[in-house]
């Protein structure tokens, strides 16, 4: 019984001193710096000037489920889990800039409820919509356990995704994510534009798929990279989701919902 204890007692230790490293390596890692946006096409795919083109909320009227606390364990395998391959994904934002709180939509539930509501501004075309639908299957959240299903009205619909002329801070588009006490998203508002903040021109087709594959992935809870070639880049160039756009999306709903910091949580 002793042997054991001791044994237990070890590999505790063991598993406090790896994770405090990989959290200062975490911290510590240099980041690219985001170039300024160019003139012309760059400018007008510019989604944020910084990190924030979508707006996070915390909710807490949410009927479901209360919160379940991570135990030491989990918290301690999800941090090891994020110091691996960091070269892979874009997810140290969880430590790096936030208050390391893994926040993602419930898998293996229910359907959600989606809603594009077409129409609104003037610019809006027909095929907007389909490049929406062909969008979320670019992501195919149903492969990390997120399954959508549309529908017309917006009334209980959890995502709702609509057209603007434009937007503040002449952002070509914006993600408001709401999440529960847990960590658990629980509703979604993406606004989308149809012309140049810059220029008042309408997007061409590729600069529109670029705009809503990006503000699709923060509709699923990703973070923004600091690689140009990848599509959650501030700057909006990327058609195609990169192999770390994808790893990052199943590498954070892998992760369970909550805090996964060390030590003891401080609430205010």
């Amino acid at each position: 019984m002793l042997r054991r204890l001791l044994a237990g007692l070890l590999l505790a230790l063991v598993a406090v001193a790896v994770t405090a490293r990989v959290e200062r390596q975490l911290r510590s890692a240099p980041k690219p710096a985001l170039p300024a946006p160019s003139e012309g096409t760059q400018r007008e795919l510019t989604l944020s000037p910084a990190d924030g083109d979508h707006v996070r909320r915390h909710a807490i009227d949410f009927p479901g489920p209360p919160p379940v606390p991570l135990d030491s364990s989990a918290r301690a395998t999800a941090r090891l889990r994020l110091g691996v391959e960091l070269e892979r994904h874009y997810l140290d934002s969880l430590f790096a800039r936030s208050d390391s709180v893994v926040r993602h939509w419930p898998v293996d539930g229910p359907p959600i409820a989606l809603s594009i509501v077409p129409g609104g501004p003037s610019g809006f075309l027909p095929e907007m919509t389909a490049e929406v639908r062909q969008a979320l299957d670019a992501w195919s959240p149903a492969m990390v356990g997120v399954r959508f299903v549309e529908q017309d009205d917006t009334v209980g619909a959890a995502m709702v995704i609509r057209w603007t002329d434009t937007l503040e801070s002449d952002r070509a588009g914006a993600t408001d994510v709401t999440w529960d006490r847990a960590g658990r998203i629980r509703h979604v508002l993406v606004n989308l534009t149809t012309r140049s903040p810059s220029t008042g021109r309408p997007y061409a087709p590729e600069t529109r798929r670029a705009i809503v594959l990006h503000e699709l992935g923060h509709a699923l809870g990703l973070p923004h990279s600091s690689h140009q070639e990848d599509v959650m880049y501030p700057v909006a160039t990327a058609t195609e989701l990169t192999d770390r756009d994808r790893f990052s999306l199943h590498l954070l709903y892998e992760l369970p919902i909550g805090w996964v910091g060390a030590g003891n949580r401080v609430t205010r």
